[in-house]
């Protein structure tokens, strides 16, 4: 992952709410989905 793409993921991850924060937690420990969250 690009550092500003890895800068930008932690930006919307402060807009978030506890429970999205969580979920999306969960989603960034599987294999591809780092780069499936970017791309959405």
């Amino acid at each position: 992952m690009l550092p500003a793409q890895f800068t930008k993921l932690i930006a919307e991850l402060e807009h978030l709410t506890d429970s999205q924060t969580r979920y999306v937690e969960k989603l960034l420990k599987g294999t591809d989905s780092v780069s499936q969250l970017i791309t959405e």
